[in-house]
């Protein structure tokens, strides 16, 4: 008796049979069962025809063909072909992890792609911008980086990416449209660290910015540096203290407008004895900028000042004791030469 003919239902399982995977493929694919035809690929690891099926792949495309094709590149180092496939099958997050963990270069119409999916639900839109942010920012996109976490929600982070950046310009800008204390307080924060003494519309932007956000204590603690900054570096006791009596002012005002104001952010430590000693502070450097003009006019009541001010224990508080020896050794030195 002659043996029955083999019966094969369509031709692509014939050649799968045979283990001609390459025409079943193909065939798989004419017919348009790519999710068979990608199964097929990963099974005899046809990675040049995985290939053409990805590229032959649109964003509109059954997300878990996307996926699968995805999970084949990373599988075989190809990271920059996953993350494009992920994209496009709405796996953001997957997506940006493989950019984060493999060095893959987020592109702008990766960005493009998924700021504008406004199919996403509100949280995980917030949670994958927040994730994108975090990635640019990572990648030096610092500009780009703050646009994403504005959209998505966060300001802080917005607002250090573009400190990052150097920016200086921009970060005002930011601050300025946020309008929050905590955004007003990390700028003025970053603006300290730049060359504020020689440029007067940074130190006006400090002033103001801790002003809106009633940072009093920052404020404070601000004009206490810059005084001593006057003293340390450029002997510059006049400026100094027009800095402490600027110091005392902004701690006058947050002590007031803690008493007057319940929800008014509350002063460090005990407001009184602060001031009291702000003042005292004051007074020290006043006699020493009186002394020194007293140097030519006169030096007797100099020598008096400068004497009390050695004296007194608690000018060192204030000023450097040295400058005061240095403008006695300047009047005997100069009296030796009569």
């Amino acid at each position: 008796p002659s043996r029955p003919r083999p019966s094969w239902s369509t031709p692509q399982s014939f050649f799968e049979q045979k283990a001609m995977y390459d025409r079943a493929v193909l065939l798989y694919r004419k017919g348009g069962a790519l999710g068979r035809a990608i199964e097929l690929c990963f099974r005899a690891n046809l990675r040049d025809s995985l290939q053409q099926i990805a590229d032959d792949l649109t964003p509109d495309a059954d997300p878990s063909l996307l996926a699968q094709c995805a999970e084949f590149f990373a599988s075989t180092q190809r990271f920059d072909k996953a993350v494009k496939l992920l994209v496009s099958a709405k796996e953001y997050a997957k997506a940006l992890d493989v950019c984060h963990a493999h060095e893959v270069q987020v592109t702008e119409a990766m960005v493009k792609m998924i700021t504008e999916d406004k199919a996403l639900e509100a949280a995980r839109r917030s949670d994958v911008l927040i994730k994108l942010g975090a990635v640019l920012r990572d990648q030096g996109s610092y500009y780009l980086s703050a646009r994403v976490f504005t959209e998505g929600g966060d300001k802080v982070q917005a607002i250090n990416s573009l400190i990052a950046s150097g920016d200086t310009e921009k970060v005002v800008q930011l601050a300025t449209m946020c309008r929050t204390a905590e955004i007003y307080i990390i700028t003025a924060n970053y603006l300290q660290r730049l060359e504020w003494r020689s440029k007067p519309d940074i130190l006006k932007r400090i002033i103001e910015f801790y002003q809106k956000a009633k940072a009093w204590d920052a404020l404070v603690a601000f004009f206490e540096a810059c005084a001593q900054v006057e003293i340390d570096e450029y002997l510059e006791y006049e400026k100094a203290l027009g800095a402490l009596r600027e110091a005392f002012k902004y701690l006058s005002k947050g002590a007031k407008a803690a008493e007057a104001d319940a929800s008014s952010p509350k002063l460090a430590g005990d407001p009184a004895q602060r001031l009291a000693q702000l003042q005292a502070k004051i007074m020290v450097v006043e006699k020493f900028v009186q002394a020194r003009k007293m140097a030519k006019g006169d030096p007797a009541q100099m020598v008096r000042i400068c004497t009390e001010l050695l004296d007194d224990p608690s000018s060192e508080l204030a000023l450097r004791t040295g400058d005061v020896y240095a403008l006695l050794v300047q009047h005997y030195h100069a009296q030796a030469k009569h």
